[in-house]
C-alpha cells in the first residue's frame, strides 16, 4: 500500500502535486456518478488516456528492458512514473499500484545495470513510499540489486507498534486509517506521523511519532474513559431496559454462580435473577432508567453514573425486582361462541370465565366467524376480576374527506379535524386502524375518480364507485364504508356530504355537514352512533286531554296490555299517578321516565270516589320507520344484522328480522327484505306486534316485486289479524291498510 509519510508530497515540485491532487479528485467524481456530478467528457477521455498510455508504456519498458535495452527501457519506465506523479493516473488501487511499483523497481535495476547506482537507489527509495511491503524476486534478480534494495530499505524503513488498554481502539496516522489496536510491527517509511486513536467510550488520543529507520517505535496507552458500562440484573429475566427512554438491552439468562451472593444479599432468589445486563458507552451524570416487562408492573430508577478512571470496571446497581401485574376477565358475549382474543392471542371462547390476563391497557378482540366482530382497548385492573358484556358490532371504515374544485381537480382533504376527532367517540361500532395500506388505497382511488369520467359522476351525485366501495370492505375487513364529499362551487362556496356504504346492498345514505362547525358534526356523529332500540317503556293506554273534569281521559287500550290487565277501561279520568295531580296528558307520556316493571298507582276517576289501580309497567316492541331523516339505514340494517345474530331468544331474534326487513325495504331490496329477514321472522299470532305485522310486511314487497297472487294472500291474512299494529303494541292497527290494499 501507499506509505502514510507526508515527506512524499513535500519532494515533489508544488505544480505536480497539485495537478495530480486535482486529477485524484476528477477521477474519484468519476468513480461515484450517483452522488457527484459528472466529469466533463473531456476530463474523463484524459484520465481514460492516461490509465491506456500507462499501460502501453510498461509493456513496451519491460520489451525493452528483457532485450536488454536498458536506455529505451529508462525512456519507457520515466514515462509510466510520470503518467502517476503527473496525475494523468490515479491510484484507484492495488492493480496501479502494482504497475507503478514495478516501473519503479525494473527502471532502478536498469540503472543499476548502466551503473548508475545513485539514481537506482533514488527509484527503490520512490518504489518504498509507493508500496513500502515491496518484494523483489530473490531468484530473477542479481544479488547486488537485492543487497542494494535491502540497504535502501534499512536506510528509510522502520516499524511502529501501537498497544492500548482496553485493546481495539482504531489507529490513524493522519487522516489514513491502519488497523485495530493491537498493531505489530507496522513498516513505515522514516518520519514524523500524528498518531490518533479512537475507541467509543474513551477520549481521543492524539501524539506526534517519529519513525526512524532501523528501529521499532513501540507505543503502550491507556485510554481515557469518558462513559461507564452499567450492569443491571432483574427478577425476572426478559426485562426490557430502557435509559433516557431508549431501549438499551433485554435481560437474559440465569445469574452466574459467582455473583449469587449478590442476588441474596438483596433478599432475591439468585435462581429467578438474570445474567447481568451490561450497557456501554452511558455518559456520567444522573440518568433515568425504566425497566419494562409485559405483564409486570414498570419500574423507574434514577441513577447516578460516575467514570472508573483507574480500573473502568461495570458500575453495577441493586438488582430490580418486578411486581407481577395480573388481572382476571370474564367475558360474555351476544352471540356466545366467540373466540376471545387479548393482544392477538386466543384465551379461549364465550363465554369466558376467570382467565388470567396482563394488566393495564389491552385489546380485546371478540371474533365468531360469519357474525361479526368487537375490539377495543380495555384496561384490566390488577388483582380484581374485570367482567365485560359485549354485543358483536358492525366495523366502520372512514375513508376520508375528498373535495372537489371547480376545475375539476379531486384531493384529499384535512378539513375534517373536527369529524376525526368525533369519529374516536362512537361507541357503537369498531373502527379499522389509519395505516399505509389504508393511504395507498386512498391515492389509488383518487387516481381513478379525478379522470374525466370519474369527476362527471360525482359532480352528478353518483359518489365512490360501487366496485371501489365493496374493494375496500372486503380489503379492510368492514360491514360500513364511511367518506365525506365536498364538492366546491364556482361562488366560492361549497357544500359537504357524508356518505355511507353497506357489504350488505349498494345504495348509499346521504347526511349534509358542515364540518366547519362542531355542533353539526357532533349531531351527524349522533345519528349515526344511535343503536336503535327494540323494545321501550309500554302500559298500552292511549291519554287526551279533556276540559271536563280534572285530567286526561283514558281513550284506547290495547288489547293484552297491562293498563288493560290492571283493570283501566276507556272513559277512566286520570287525576293522580303515585300520589301525583296530572293534569295533562303529555305527563303520561312514554317518555316520561317509565321503566320497564315500575309501578305507576294510577288515581282514576270513573263513577262515585277515587279508584286506586295499580299498573305494572310492561315493554312494546318498537319498529324502525320506513323513511325517516333521523336514521342512517344502512347502520341500522347493520346493526339489525348483528342483533338477529346475537339474539338471547326466538322473540328478540325475529323482531331484529323484522327490522332488517325494513331496512331493506328503505332500499327498494325486496328480494333481501324476504328471504333474509321477513321469511325467517317468527312472530306468534296476536295482537301487537305479531305475525300480522310480519304478513303486511310481506304483502307489500310481494306488491312491489308485482308478485299479485302473494301479495293478495298476505294481505288478506294481515286483514284477519284484528289486533295487529305496526310500529309498536300502541300503533296503528295492521287490518283496516290490508283491507284497503286488497280493494
Amino acid at each position: 500500500m501507499p506509505s502514510c509519510d507526508t515527506s512524499r508530497a513535500a519532494a515533489l515540485p508544488s505544480g505536480r502535486a497539485a495537478r495530480r491532487a486535482w486529477a485524484l479528485l476528477l477521477l474519484s467524481l468519476l468513480a461515484t456518478p450517483a452522488l457527484f456530478p459528472v466529469a466533463t467528457a473531456q476530463e474523463e477521455e484524459d484520465l481514460t488516456a492516461g490509465l491506456a498510455e500507462l499501460d502501453h508504456r510498461l509493456a513496451q519498458g519491460k520489451a525493452a528492458f528483457l532485450s536488454l535495452n536498458f536506455p529505451e527501457a529508462i525512456g519507457h519506465f520515466t514515462a509510466v512514473v510520470d503518467l502517476y506523479e503527473g496525475g494523468k493516473v490515479q491510484d484507484v488501487g492495488a492493480d496501479v499500484v502494482k504497475k507503478i511499483a514495478e516501473a519503479l523497481d525494473l527502471r532502478a535495476r536498469s540503472y543499476f545495470n548502466q551503473g548508475d547506482r545513485e539514481r537506482a537507489r533514488a527509484d527503490f527509495q520512490k518504489l518504498l513510499k509507493v508500496k513500502i511491503d515491496y518484494q523483489i524476486d530473490s531468484k530473477m534478480v542479481s544479488p547486488k540489486v537485492i543487497e542494494l534494495f535491502n540497504d535502501v530499505k534499512k536506510a528509510s524503513v522502520g516499524s511502529l507498534s501501537v498497544a492500548t488498554d482496553p485493546p481495539g481502539a482504531e489507529a490513524f496516522l493522519g487522516e489514513d486509517p491502519l488497523d485495530k489496536t493491537p498493531i505489530v510491527g507496522r513498516a513505515l517509511m522514516q518520519g514524523t506521523y500524528k498518531l490518533r486513536l479512537v475507541l467509543k467510550g474513551f477520549e481521543d488520543y492524539e501524539e506526534d511519532v517519529a519513525v526512524t529507520p532501523r528501529t521499532e517505535l513501540k507505543k503502550e496507552v491507556r485510554l481515557k474513559p469518558n462513559r461507564r458500562i452499567l450492569q443491571f440484573v432483574t427478577q425476572p429475566n426478559g426485562v426490557n431496559v430502557l435509559v433516557d427512554g431508549q431501549l438499551v438491552g433485554t435481560t437474559f439468562g440465569t445469574l452466574p454462580p459467582e455473583q449469587q451472593s449478590l442476588a441474596r444479599d438483596a433478599g432475591i432468589d439468585p435462581a429467578r435473577a438474570s445474567a447481568p445486563l451490561l450497557v456501554p458507552n452511558v455518559t456520567p451524570g444522573d440518568h433515568q432508567v425504566r425497566f419494562e416487562k409485559e405483564c409486570y408492573e414498570p419500574t423507574p430508577r434514577s441513577v447516578t453514573v460516575t467514570l472508573d478512571v483507574e480500573r473502568n470496571a461495570p458500575q453495577t446497581f441493586q438488582p430490580v425486582v418486578l411486581k407481577q401485574d395480573m388481572g382476571q376477565i370474564s367475558i360474555t358475549s351476544h352471540p356466545s361462541g366467540a373466540e376471545v382474543l387479548v393482544n392477538g392471542r386466543s384465551q379461549g371462547t364465550t363465554p369466558l370465565q376467570q382467565t388470567t390476563v396482563c394488566a393495564g391497557e389491552q385489546e380485546i378482540r371478540l371474533v365468531k366467524k360469519g357474525e361479526g366482530t368487537w375490539f377495543e382497548k380495555v384496561r384490566i385492573k390488577p388483582d380484581v376480576l374485570n367482567t365485560l358484556d359485549a354485543r358483536l358490532r358492525p366495523t366502520l371504515l372512514y375513508l376520508g374527506t375528498f373535495r372537489l374544485d371547480v376545475w375539476g381537480r379531486l384531493n384529499w382533504s384535512d378539513e375534517d379535524a373536527t369529524l376525526l376527532e368525533g369519529l374516536k367517540t362512537l361507541r357503537s361500532v369498531n373502527q379499522v386502524r389509519a395505516n399505509d395500506d389504508l393511504k395507498t388505497f386512498r391515492e389509488a382511488l383518487v387516481k381513478e375518480m379525478t379522470r374525466p369520467e370519474g369527476v362527471d359522476e360525482l359532480k352528478k351525485g353518483k359518489g365512490i364507485p360501487a366496485p371501489r366501495v365493496l374493494d375496500a370492505l372486503n380489503k379492510f375487513q368492514a360491514d360500513l364504508l364511511m367518506a365525506v364529499l365536498s364538492i366546491e362551487e364556482p361562488s366560492g362556496k361549497g357544500t359537504s356530504t357524508v356518505w355511507l356504504y353497506a357489504a350488505d346492498q349498494p345504495a348509499p345514505d346521504r347526511a349534509a355537514i358542515d364540518l366547519t362547525h362542531e355542533e353539526d358534526v357532533r349531531a351527524v356523529l349522533a345519528r349515526f352512533d344511535r343503536v336503535p332500540e327494540q323494545s321501550r317503556p309500554w302500559v298500552g293506554a292511549a291519554f287526551s286531554d279533556s276540559l271536563i273534569g280534572e285530567g286526561p281521559v283514558v281513550v284506547r287500550l290495547a288489547k293484552g296490555s297491562p293498563a288493560a290487565s290492571a283493570g283501566l277501561l276507556p272513559g277512566d279520568q286520570i287525576v293522580t299517578m303515585n300520589s301525583k295531580k296530572i293534569s295533562e296528558a303529555r305527563s303520561l307520556a312514554p317518555s316520561s321516565g317509565w321503566k320497564e316493571n315500575d309501578k305507576a298507582v294510577f288515581g282514576v276517576k270513573r263513577e262515585g270516589p277515587v279508584l286506586t289501580v295499580p299498573v305494572t309497567v310492561g315493554s312494546t316492541p318498537v319498529l324502525v320507520p320506513l323513511n325517516s331523516p333521523d336514521y342512517f339505514y344502512n347502520k341500522i340494517l347493520c346493526d339489525y344484522r348483528q342483533m338477529s345474530r346475537g339474539a338471547d331468544t326466538p322473540l328478540e331474534r325475529s323482531l331484529a328480522l323484522v327490522n332488517l326487513g325494513i331496512a331493506f325495504m328503505h332500499f327498494q331490496s325486496y328480494d333481501k327484505a324476504l328471504t333474509e329477514a321477513f321469511n325467517l321472522a317468527s312472530l306468534p299470532a296476536g295482537p301487537g306486534i305479531s305475525r300480522g305485522t310480519v304478513r303486511y310486511y310481506q304483502g307489500l314487497c310481494y306488491q312491489k316485486k308485482e308478485l299479485v297472487p302473494e301479495a293478495r294472500t298476505a294481505f288478506q291474512e294481515a286483514a284477519a289479524s284484528p289486533d295487529a299494529t305496526l310500529e309498536s303494541n300502541d300503533g296503528p292497527p295492521v287490518a283496516a291498510r290490508a283491507r284497503k290494499l286488497l280493494q
